[in-house]
């Protein structure tokens, strides 16, 4: 009933946000030369020359005629001869061609609007990454400042298929992860401070806060703030009682006031990555924790947790499953959090002219990295790898209930050992009601 109370009102707000209207537009507009106006959302690398840009569109102008659109439009780009990013507001010139439900301009002409905070933004990106290529090389600037605040832009394509191979090319994109590692830290230097209790979430929100002040706010970066908050929140407390709830009012207000995040294969990955965290996170971080230091235990829980349950969404949306996922983001999480905080000494400190720290900060930074690099190169050649697969209804459903089992079977474990020590925690003694405790403080 809920669900389909919330597709009823999914459908009322297509209408009520002209996205009807706006579809209507395009396919009248078939073959006509379109003069458009938006941001661009997303920028997709399909190979060494060419991008694929999703453009957020606001007008539409053809025929002498001025429409309002609320439609992404897709547009090729030469990387060559204009280099574009997310956030920056554009006017465009093409020949509009619609592919089923999905709009494309040809011969397209891109004409950026000036932003001067963006630009300053962009400059001050620009001059660190060229300045850490002077101390690093290329794949190593790319990993620290794109696990840092996303900019890999000076990573090789080489190595940008080794990371894909190998399941890590989420490292170097602002996602979930990194604001659950940012949010963690925040909380956890609240316990080494010794605040109150009730204040250290509100010490893991700040974190977050202060960290988006050095990021873009496109969609995705927004979608992974709220995700990786909640996400994080489920991994301290240890349980997802509460969060699962938050997490399905998140993605209700989300849908409510973006009808068109429903067919977004980031807001699907993002949703399922977060709720692995909140369902299964805090269980294997307590199995973990058995032979792991407590903080480690997290970061490799959250990794593993999140790569397990999005495999099936993966294997449906490319066919291919890289076999290795898990071991390397295993591998890869104590190194990733190095290298972020590692990245974001460096930039701070290098936008406030303190160059000494820069130095100091890049050349710790370079030894996880490294590490990283290593990691990516050997799964994405590891034996069998990737796993190519038939995309059908059945092999999607098969690695669904395989992924399911595998949790289960970590739920039975986590139960069975906790149930276990807490009856070990607690002695009836004989005779009375009173029942007195043996943990040992």
């Amino acid at each position: 009933m809920f669900i389909m109370l919330l597709v009823t009102l999914q459908a009322v707000l297509l209408m009520l946000t002209g996205t009807d209207s706006s579809r209507t537009t395009l396919r009248d507009a078939e073959g006509a030369s379109l003069r458009i106006t938006g941001v661009i959302r997303e920028i997709r690398p399909l190979d060494s020359h060419t991008n694929m840009i999703i453009l957020s569109t606001d007008t539409a102008q053809y025929r002498n005629l001025r429409a309002p659109i609320h439609e992404d439009i897709r547009i090729y780009n030469n990387t060559q001869k204009q280099q574009l990013n997310p956030g920056t507001r554009v006017n465009v010139l093409g020949t509009l061609e619609n592919k089923g439900t999905t709009a494309f301009l040809k011969g397209a002409s891109i004409f950026p609007q000036p932003n001067q905070d963006l630009e300053h933004t962009r400059a001050l990106n620009t001059r660190m990454r060229d300045y850490a290529r002077r101390h690093l090389d290329a794949e190593t600037t790319a990993l620290l400042l794109g696990t840092a605040y996303g900019d890999d832009s000076a990573m090789p394509n080489t190595s940008k298929e080794n990371y894909k191979l190998s399941g890590l090319s989420h490292l170097t994109a602002v996602s979930g992860a990194n604001i659950a590692i940012i949010f963690m830290a925040g909380y956890r230097f609240g316990i080494l401070v010794r605040v109150p209790r009730r204040l250290m979430i509100g010490m893991g929100i700040t974190a977050v806060v202060l960290y988006s002040t050095i990021l873009t706010f496109e969609g995705s970066v927004i979608r992974s703030i709220l995700m990786g908050s909640l996400g994080a929140l489920a991994m301290l407390r240890g349980t997802g009682r509460n969060t699962l709830s938050a997490l399905a009012t998140t993605i209700v207000f989300c849908l409510i006031a973006a009808p068109k995040l429903a067919g977004d294969l980031g807001f699907v990955l993002s949703t399922v990555a977060t709720a692995s965290l909140i369902a299964l996170g805090p269980s294997l971080t307590r199995l973990l924790m058995r032979v792991l230091p407590h903080t480690l235990a997290e970061l490799i829980a959250a990794s593993a947790s999140a790569s397990l349950w999005c495999t099936p969404v993966i294997l449906g949306i490319s066919g291919k499953i890289p076999l290795y996922t898990i071991p390397a983001n295993m591998l890869a999480a104590p190194l990733t959090a190095i290298t972020m905080f590692a990245g974001l000494a460096a930039f701070l400190s290098y936008s406030i002219n303190f160059t000494a720290i820069t130095d100091i900060a890049l050349i710790l930074g370079r030894i996880p990295a490294q590490g990283i690099e290593y990691i990516a190169k050997y799964f994405a050649h590891a034996p069998a790898n990737p796993l190519n697969v038939d995309v059908t209804l059945a092999s999607v459903a098969f690695a669904g209930v395989t992924v399911f089992a595998g949790s289960l079977l970590i739920w039975l474990w986590d139960y069975r050992i906790y149930k276990r020590e807490l009856h070990l925690d607690y002695v009836r003694i004989p005779g009375t009601r009173h029942v007195t405790s043996t943990h040992r403080q």
